[in-house]
């Protein structure tokens, strides 16, 4: 995957993606796959701003029987196996436990109608699922099971509990990359850090967009038949030129140590629950929002957002003693609100024509779960407006790249270490890896991270900082990386793409402030 403007402008593409998170990444993959030619630019680095930060759950939609709502529950349940079906290198089955209080069988009976509700809705959810990502059924356990399983649940009032399944993402980052590749891979032209400064309308009909690349300040223009702007907190200002919506910053912790081997769901002050799940070796725990003004040019959490969060897990289980020095990193990403203030819960796919913008359609939406559904409508009306409404989606069952089974000689070493990263390709990488000299060497004492891993990002997944390195590593997944790690990586990166003295100083200065966050 190569980043080439050039190529960018030369042609007429079918459609323009505006916007590399999550959704636009699905949409590119989704388009090309129906056989459409597709452009894809995202304005900083592909899944970089609000697709890094969530708790890396994928939502089978338990939940959502709160509100009787069956048909969410079913459709959350059939994405939740989709994403295990096409990318089981980078997602899993992971149990998650919430106690039952109160009212025996006030309690008891809810959570069995829960419980019953996810199975009937879940039927047929393991078909196409490689064994070790079938996903068991939800039940409910006695007190003495639920507390053996996960001992931090709060014991006051507690009469039981229920397990259920969701899947989480091993590397949220790496999925999202992974639909970029993907897409690539199959004919689309990709480019990161290539910011749309305007649409290009003639006689109220969208053209394409005019782009400027970040590094360089040059414009070029972009023509396509269609343009899906996936841009998030961004999307507004290109509809309108400004930002008419309201949000919140979602912002999760990273713990230093394992509280239990499965999610815990622990109802919060506010109604909504708190989860605490395992995730390399150390536990995600959150979401607190806070609604913020504006929009900046950087989601980030303050002192206050991380106290706020550690007194809500507090509050809601006092055994957990959750204190400041139990934090190792926060993560911060921008979610939309309602115009009540409410969390937008769902997705949308808003056609632009009514605001004067025919051709172009707008998606929004605040999870992942339910990115790909929103992507296959997005595209849906695109090849109606197109006339080619034969041209059916394909994502629920196309593998991604390196979804094939890792083979079992990856188990251990440098090997497995790339298939945490590239699935099945592990084996073809780790033979590069041992060719080149060097490449097999750890960056430093201390990580995993190989040395041919930052060269690999820089020349074949389009990393141009030493952030997007990191990103494509996981070197700062499950915590900060020393200044030893920071300084080798940033020397290799910049090695491959030039950087002086000053830019090297800069880069180490941003990732070790982007760690630390």
């Amino acid at each position: 995957m190569r980043r080439d403007l050039g190529t960018l402008a030369d042609r007429d593409h079918d459609l323009l993606v505006v916007g590399g998170g999550i959704h636009g990444a699905l949409v590119a993959w989704d388009a090309v796959l129906r056989g459409l030619s597709v452009a894809l630019v995202e304005r900083d680095d592909f899944g970089g701003a609000t697709s890094a930060n969530s708790l890396k759950l994928l939502h089978g939609g338990l939940r959502r029987m709160s509100r009787l709502n069956f048909r969410g529950l079913r459709e959350q349940t059939l994405e939740r196996s989709a994403w295990l079906r096409v990318a089981p290198h980078l997602s899993r089955p992971l149990g998650c436990i919430a106690g039952i209080y109160g009212g025996l069988t006030r309690g008891h009976a809810a959570f069995g109608i829960a419980a019953a509700a996810a199975n009937l809705a879940g039927i047929g959810r393991n078909r196409g699922l490689r064994e070790d990502r079938r996903v068991p059924p939800a039940r409910l356990l006695a007190r003495t099971d639920c507390l053996a399983r996960v001992p931090a649940l709060p014991q006051s009032g507690l009469r039981g509990g229920i397990l259920w399944y969701d899947a989480q993402m091993l590397d949220s980052e790496r999925l999202t990359l992974a639909f970029v590749i993907g897409a690539s891979e199959r004919g689309a032209r990709v480019a990161n850090y290539a910011a749309v400064e305007s649409l290009v309308v003639d006689s109220g009909h969208v053209r394409g967009a005019t782009v400027v690349d970040r590094w360089t300040e040059r414009r070029f223009e972009i023509r396509a038949r269609a343009v899906v702007d996936a841009a998030g907190p961004w999307s507004e200002s290109l509809v309108s030129g400004a930002v008419a919506r309201e949000w919140a910053l979602g912002v999760n912790l990273v713990l230093r140590e394992p509280i239990a081997d499965f999610a815990i769901g622990i109802p919060g002050a506010s109604g909504r629950y708190l989860f605490c799940c395992p995730w390399r070796g150390r536990t995600l725990a959150g979401t607190f929002y806070r609604p913020i003004a504006g929009l900046p040019t950087r989601a980030r959490a303050d002192i206050g957002d991380l106290e706020r969060l550690i007194g809500e897990l507090n509050a809601a289980a006092p055994n957990l003693e959750i204190s400041e020095s139990d934090v190792i990193a926060t993560h911060a990403g921008l979610i939309p609100l309602e115009r009540d203030g409410s969390l937008v819960e769902g997705f949308s796919v808003v056609d632009q024509a009514k605001s004067g913008l025919d051709g172009l359609l707008s998606v929004r939406g605040s999870k992942y779960t339910t990115a790909r559904i929103a992507a296959e409508l997005a595209v849906d009306r695109v090849v109606a407006r197109l006339g080619d409404a034969t041209a059916v989606c394909r994502t629920r069952q196309t593998p991604l790249p390196g979804a094939e089974e890792a083979p079992a000689n990856a188990a251990g070493g440098l090997a497995q270490r790339l298939a945490e990263n590239h699935g099945g390709r592990a084996l073809a990488l780790a033979d590069r890896f041992r060719r080149e000299t060097g490449w097999d060497s750890r960056l430093a004492d201390g990580t995993e991270v190989r040395v041919g891993e930052v060269i690999w990002a820089v020349r074949e997944e389009m990393a141009l900082t030493l952030g997007d390195v990191m990103r494509r590593t996981a070197l700062a997944a499950a915590g900060p990386p020393s200044e030893v790690v920071i300084s080798r990586a940033a020397e290799i990166a910049g090695a491959e793409l030039g950087w002086d003295e000053s830019r090297l100083r800069r880069e180490r200065a941003c990732a070790a402030g982007a760690a630390g966050d």
